[in-house]
């Protein structure tokens, strides 16, 4: 065996040594490249941490000698990070600052209902209870692309949260008396359909709008002079409606 040949054997066999140090999940999702795999995957120190801050979706317990950086979708194992590396880490700046599990989901993601339902996988284990939540510009529908149909934003974060299949009869209200709420717990089911929008009430919206009063501003006048309770998303709706007749005849 010549000296070449020698020294070809010798630098696979680096490669593969240093290769082995790297720890894959460490060097994509914090960006560590010399975190070793068995420092990274070694079991969480037990006991209360020093001190606990969230970086974007993962909850970062400190202890004195380690870090773990844990994804609050609880769907993956937390990374064991040594303290004297907590100072190199640098986060990704593409799709999700969370755990391979959320990325891929995000990343495979396809179109309003997809999102929606990586969203929701994705934090399932740490929705607030007693918060409202809003998804802006929510027009109150979506595509579901497994039955190939058209399907409210509330009904279907119901059925893809609590994983079941409604009936036609059934129908999901919230709890919070807030109408654009998406907070999966507070969605319940109802046998009754909404009340519609009376001719009356479409009249006074589009009137108040005309006059130039905010959607906010309309929803409390409706509240407190016609004891009427709709959600922006409502009033939104029927002005649109609106301008699209005007604009069907022109």
């Amino acid at each position: 065996m010549n000296v070449l040949e020698v020294t070809g054997l010798l630098r696979s066999s680096w490669r593969r040594t240093v290769l082995m140090t790297f720890d894959v999940r460490a060097v994509a999702l914090l960006g560590l490249l010399d975190l070793d795999p068995a420092v990274a995957n070694s079991a969480p120190p037990t006991g209360i941490p020093e001190s606990v801050e969230q970086l974007d979706h993962w909850q970062v317990e400190h202890f004195q000698e380690v870090a773990v950086w844990r994804c609050r979708c609880t769907r993956s194992n937390p990374i064991v990070v040594p303290q004297p590396l907590m100072q190199r880490v640098r986060l990704p700046n593409d799709l999700l600052r969370a755990c391979e599990v959320c990325r891929d989901e995000y990343e495979a993601a396809r179109g309003k209902s997809g999102l929606l339902r990586a969203w929701l996988e994705r934090n399932r284990a740490c929705f607030d209870r007693h918060a409202c939540l809003l998804l802006p510009d929510d027009l109150g529908f979506c595509r579901d692309t497994e039955r190939k149909t058209s399907i409210s934003t509330r009904r279907f974060i119901y059925e893809r949260f609590h994983k079941t299949q409604l009936r036609s009869c059934d129908y999901v209200r919230t709890s919070c008396n807030d109408a654009d709420c998406i907070n999966p717990h507070h969605l319940c089911l109802t046998s009754a359909p909404a009340q519609k929008i009376s001719k009356q009430t479409r009249s006074v919206i589009r009137q108040l709008d005309k006059a130039g009063v905010s959607r906010p501003t309309i929803r409390r006048l409706l509240r407190e002079k016609y004891s009427v309770e709709l959600s922006e998303r409502s009033i939104r709706r029927v002005l649109t409606e609106k301008e699209r007749q005007l604009s069907s005849h022109t």
